[in-house]
């Protein structure tokens, strides 16, 4: 559990008392963020009972919502992100951002694998609507299409598949390599390690849940340049179910640096993962996901 992340009734944050749309990729990062801490922020309060003072009012609200959904009509889609996650039903995407009814174009597959028919629902977003500012993918903690890949991978020191049915051994398939580069990058910085012990488990799942994460988020990232997207930033996260922050490796691979709130930028090359992975290590040997 990320006990840091845990939400400060006294932490002091910027929501907006307006509800326009974003204009571009900082905003729209900012947006996500912002609403992040909101959700978290109402959750505390429920907690506790006590009455949130900063939520967009009702006249607002009410504005907001004619101007997006008219009275007997259809309106366009106009989200200003486009968000690729996990099926996981804890997972509450729009929730957790703190975004409203067609503020969030999702595409959800277990373990956010990428599969044609993902990439091409983003592409259709990433062509379609230029509202888009922002592309995420949100990996998550215990998540259990990582877990199985990882168990997998465990049970012969490889990709033991031969119980699965086809649409799963896809879906392990495609994590695979993310767990491989996870269990690698542990072994090099770690004496003694051993993934049959269950923390040194518990941490390959996590590495590998940010690595998958961030995998996707380069390819996404390698899309949404060949539809001349470069006005879209390409970010991802990882979504810690037990605090409900969304959370990013820290910048650099130093001891004690632990997972930071927010969202990171994908990785432009495909050996960054490698670095990233290292990284990683050290953020999960700090605190494990929840």
């Amino acid at each position: 559990m990320f006990s840091s992340f845990a939400y400060n009734l006294n932490s002091q944050y910027s929501l907006g008392t307006t509800m326009q749309r974003p204009s571009d990729a900082v905003a729209a990062q900012q947006a996500l963020e912002q609403g992040n801490l909101a959700f978290r922020h109402w959750i505390a309060n429920a907690y506790t009972g006590n009455e949130s003072t900063d939520e967009v009012d009702f006249a607002q609200r009410r504005a907001a919502l004619e101007t997006l959904f008219p009275p007997g009509k259809v309106p366009k889609q106009t989200p200003f992100a486009a968000v690729f996650g996990c099926s996981d039903a804890r997972v509450p995407v729009r929730q957790l951002f703190g975004q409203s009814a067609n503020d969030i174009f999702e595409v959800r597959t277990a373990g956010q694998t990428m599969g044609d028919e993902c990439l091409g629902s983003v592409e259709y977003a990433l062509s379609h609507m230029p509202t888009i500012k922002t592309v995420v993918v949100l990996g998550h903690g215990s998540c259990g299409a990582v877990t199985a890949s990882v168990d997998s991978y465990l049970s012969n020191w490889g990709l033991n598949l031969g119980l699965a049915s086809v649409g799963l051994r896809s879906i392990l398939q495609r994590i695979n390599p993310a767990v491989v580069l996870a269990a690698h990058s542990i072994q090099a910085s770690t004496i003694g390690v051993d993934f049959r012990r269950e923390t040194d488990r518990k941490r390959l799942i996590d590495v590998a849940t940010t690595l998958n994460a961030a995998a996707s988020a380069h390819q996404l990232k390698l899309l949404a340049d060949s539809v001349d997207r470069t006005d879209v930033s390409v970010l991802y996260g990882v979504y810690d179910i037990a605090t409900h922050a969304v959370v990013r490796p820290p910048l650099r691979a130093v001891d004690g640096d632990a997972w930071e709130d927010g969202l990171a930028q994908a990785p432009e090359e495909d050996d960054l993962l490698e670095s990233l992975a290292a990284i990683s290590v050290t953020a999960a040997d700090r605190q494990p996901l929840g």
